[in-house]
């Protein structure tokens, strides 16, 4: 008799707990991820993290939601590239209100699978300058021009937009807002949030890779794809001004050691100084310049045995 009523129990648990195991969410998610700042190798490793995160996932999309000044143009061409050889579709979002693509943003978000814009946001002027914000001079500058017009109408077309508008975004530095972005085949959405964002782009056919995809977006799980410790730091290195900062204090540093042999303090700080300078311009990758600082902290702890620091050299 007892197990009588322990069967009946656990059949009457089993419909009990039915519906809500009818319910569970088995649409694939998708994967958001913030191109805010300034575009340098962390926040182009940041994109790239993401979207292996989206395939290996099996991810229905990747929402890269942009507001940048620019950056640059080598780690941009690692994301254009990224984004182009990209198994899910990325949707590549101009938001918040105020926000802009500007500059080396504007590659980033012609190459993504469908453009969307925030009421308030613009991109362009993506004509290429210097690291102090200003053109380069003469046949060098020319050439640079010529390579970056024809890199972005080649992304333009690809993607079936308005390549004619992204040459003058960078031979003239022109910039479209969002309601002219949208009615000049540069923008393929306007939207105010994610959630409508994902509505309105949710039955579209985009090409990944050499096959056709209709997107379903509605209503999915948004997955928030955040920056590792070691991205947020080298982010804020990658920052072209503290570059620029960095470079010359590490000159100057050197500088003073030379004039002032033996003085040490001014040689250790522009050492260092200018080897993450290097990390931020993209001469000297992050691991080597890792093992660059390693090696400069053992030689200052030899110079301790040789030198009265107060321990100063070893810190």
């Amino acid at each position: 008799m007892g197990s009588k009523i322990y069967v009946a129990f656990l059949c009457a648990l089993l419909v009990w707990t039915y519906p809500a195991t009818a319910d569970v969410d088995t649409r694939r998610p998708v994967i958001s991820v913030s191109l805010d700042g300034t575009i340098n190798p962390f926040s182009a490793d940041l994109i790239k993290s993401a979207i292996r995160r989206a395939e290996e996932k099996n991810a229905e999309a990747v929402v890269l939601q942009i507001d940048t000044p620019g950056g640059l143009l080598n780690s941009t061409k690692e994301i254009v590239k990224d984004i182009l050889n990209s198994r899910v579709p990325v949707l590549a979002y101009v938001s918040p209100s105020g926000a802009t693509a500007t500059s080396a943003g504007a590659f980033i978000f012609l190459a993504a699978h469908v453009t969307a814009m925030a009421p308030g946001t613009s991109v362009g002027a993506a004509h290429p300058v210097a690291m102090k914000g200003k053109a380069v001079p003469g046949k060098e500058g020319e050439k640079i021009v010529n390579s970056t017009a024809s890199y972005i109408e080649s992304i333009a077309k690809e993607r079936g937009r308005n390549s004619k508008w992204a040459v003058k975004a960078v031979r003239e530095s022109s910039s479209a807002t969002w309601k002219y972005a949208a009615k000049n085949n540069i923008a393929d959405i306007t939207a105010p949030d994610i959630p409508s964002l994902l509505e309105k782009a949710d039955g579209m056919e985009v090409r990944v890779k050499e096959s056709k995809r209709r997107i379903s977006t509605s209503g999915a799980p948004v997955i928030k794809h955040k920056m590792t410790a070691r991205q947020r730091m080298g982010n804020v290195l990658g920052s072209p001004d503290i570059a620029y900062l960095l470079l010359s204090l590490g000159s100057l540093g050197i500088l003073m050691e030379i004039y002032n042999p033996g003085s040490i303090f001014p040689g250790v700080v522009g050492t260092i100084a200018l080897i993450l300078a290097f990390v931020s311009l993209q001469v000297l990758p992050f691991s080597y310049a890792g093992l660059g600082l390693i090696v400069v902290g053992a030689a200052l702890m030899l110079i301790e045995f040789f030198v009265t620091s107060y321990g100063l050299l070893a810190i």
